[in-house]
């Protein structure tokens, strides 16, 4: 037996990867400390600041400064930490080049 959901197959993969994420997140109640919500803060602005706007914006998109390839590669990891287009770098390959049309700027998936 198949199970489908408006004429399509459930992806086991994702239903058991998002299972596990609302499981271990009701683990929240029982194990909260402000040392754990500090390192929630600090991680979230990692990826967010450093990780999507610094490096998948300005530099894997834009090119808008050179760095270190080292440099590079650790702050792509910190962008996927944010799971940002399913963790994965399509939306940099999305969005490079998303200015070079001339046109209006779009978020890469064609929206304004």
């Amino acid at each position: 037996m198949t199970l489908t959901w408006n004429g399509k197959r459930f992806d086991w993969v994702n239903v058991v990867y998002f299972a596990t994420i609302h499981v271990m997140a009701l683990g929240a109640f029982w194990t909260f400390s402000w040392t754990g919500l500090a390192l929630l803060i600090g991680i979230n602005w990692v990826a967010g600041s450093l990780g999507i706007g610094v490096t998948f914006h300005r530099l894997l998109t834009h090119r808008g400064y050179k760095a270190p390839k080292a440099l590079e590669y650790l702050g792509t990891l910190c962008g996927m930490l944010a799971t940002v287009e399913d963790g994965r770098l399509l939306g940099v390959g999305l969005t490079i080049g998303e200015d070079e049309d001339g046109g209006a700027e779009t978020d890469g998936i064609g929206r304004l």
